[in-house]
């Protein structure tokens, strides 16, 4: 391995002696040596055995060696720019002109090339990852450089993302809340950046989730983009679960909060009022006007049908600050994203409610789904009871709910 280095041209060859201590401490020399295959253009799958032959290495290091040989591989193999290198170097030594001619000759590389480079960078990453034991801590720094590698070469598809695995895999690994914390921020960056605004938000979530009450304050810019990030998705309407979020809470009081209470139980009139008041704040937040007043129209109308069970035209026209020739096909559109469920009533001009998407699900909302679980019990034991009396013995094999669903309504 050395010497396929130094036949790059690695000038630090000469501080490596196999012959002289440990072999896995002339290896760790060996890491930085990496940087070499930038800087020729270097067959894709030599390069990709050379550092598969590495994580071989590494696995078998004794254990108090491999933190830092595993971090230098990692930071090695995410300084790669192979891509650069198979399209044969910049040569100009003006840095400008240098940058543009790099940028350039990437953009001439055969996308078939672009992709054997990218793989040469993600798959030695993936095959560490698997390598090394689900509990080891060393996966977290792994799993750092894989991100970023991926979303680098826009592999992040390769490349898991689920939330719940994510905390189950740092829970095995032992992560300190800062550790949690980083990993969530460069996950939401290279989210963002493959375009995958939805899963991407839902990592500031997560990264709100990982700060307490002592440290809340400190993400007041991170929590600042979480609330506008979340009212900027257009397929997220329910937000009262950011209210528990204590880096949101310590932002109680300020134009921001008060805008996202708005969303989350006031109306149209309430976000025009506040829009009109703090135009300047509101435009600053860069967020889609419109967007905003679409999405408000939807939570206004769930919050009227969750109290009525028939919604007037008129009504609805004023509240939704709406003409008659576009009401209906705003139901529709809301009925169809199962924001509300209901009828059009064409002759009367109204509409008839059958139910809706609670805006917000706290204790009022439990106590009221305990009071129909209640009536659908004892609406079906009285039916049973009327079986029993009408055909006595024919369902002598049916299990009595007597009790049953009352202990499981009361948990």
């Amino acid at each position: 391995l050395c010497d396929f280095l130094k036949s790059l041209g690695w000038s630090g060859a000469q501080t490596v002696d196999a012959s002289t201590g440990p072999w896995h401490e002339q290896l760790t020399k060996v890491l930085p040596g990496l940087s070499v295959l930038s800087q020729k253009p270097i067959p894709p799958a030599d390069i990709e055995s050379v550092l598969n032959g590495i994580v071989s290495l590494l696995v078998e290091m004794p254990q108090s060696a491999m933190p830092n040989a595993v971090d230098l591989f990692c930071k090695a193999v995410c300084s790669l720019n192979l891509k650069l290198a198979l399209a044969g170097g910049a040569q100009a030594e003006d840095a400008k002109q240098q940058q543009q001619q790099q940028q350039q000759q990437v953009a001439n590389v055969a996308p078939s090339v672009r992709e054997a480079a990218a793989a040469c960078k993600v798959s030695p990453l993936q095959n560490l990852f698997r390598i090394l034991p689900e509990n080891s801590p060393l996966r977290y720094t792994v799993y750092l450089a894989l991100v970023e590698t991926a979303s680098e070469e826009k592999r992040m598809n390769q490349v898991v993302t689920d939330r719940v695995q994510l905390r189950n895999w740092m829970s095995d690994w032992q992560c300190s809340p800062e550790d949690r914390k980083t990993l969530w921020r460069r996950l939401h960056s290279a989210l963002t950046r493959s375009g995958d605004t939805a899963s991407a938000n839902a990592c500031l979530i997560d990264l709100m989730d990982a700060y307490t009450e002592q440290d809340a304050s400190k993400a007041r810019d991170e929590a600042i983009m979480c609330i506008v990030a979340t009212l900027s998705d257009d397929s997220v309407y329910i937000m009262d679960h950011l209210l528990s979020l204590k880096p949101i809470q310590f932002l109680e009081g300020e134009l921001i909060h008060e805008l996202l209470m708005i969303f989350v139980s006031g109306s149209l009139t309430d976000y025009l009022t506040f829009a009109d008041k703090n135009a300047d704040f509101v435009r600053g937040l860069n967020i889609c006007a419109e967007s905003c007043m679409n999405k408000l129209r939807l939570l206004t109308l769930m919050r009227l049908a969750e109290n009525k069970l028939e919604l007037d035209y008129a009504l609805l026209q004023d509240e939704l600050k709406m003409e008659s020739d576009d009401l209906e096909e705003f139901i529709i559109d809301a009925a169809r994203k199962e924001a509300v469920f209901c009828k059009l009533d064409e002759v009367q001009r109204k509409v008839l409610v059958y139910g809706t998407t609670h805006r917000t699900f706290g204790r009022a909302q439990w106590t009221s789904l305990r009071h129909t679980l209640q009536q659908w019990h004892d609406n079906l034991q009285e039916v049973q009871t009327k079986l029993q009396v009408l055909a006595p013995g024919e369902l002598d094999e049916i299990p009595s709910t007597t009790g049953q669903p009352s202990t499981a309504v009361s948990s």
